[in-house]
């Protein structure tokens, strides 16, 4: 029953963070990294750098997240 109980929130962490990631790099669009009014005046606070500065990081598992 343990093991059960770690394995499913195990995969629940790996879609959590692979759903982080695929959010944090679709929002890095061209639009966004190419900006040069906002990356000269203003922080990227808007989608999933509202809550964390590097969401690609935070979502990586190699990293150490």
């Amino acid at each position: 029953m343990f093991a059960r109980i770690v394995i499913v929130a195990g995969a629940l962490l790996v879609f959590l963070g692979a759903g982080l990631q695929t959010w944090g790099a679709a929002y890095l669009r061209t639009e966004v990294v190419h900006d040069h009014a906002q990356h000269s005046q203003a922080l990227v606070a808007d989608g999933p750098f509202r809550s964390t500065r590097n969401p690609l990081y935070l979502a990586n598992p190699a990293d150490g997240g």
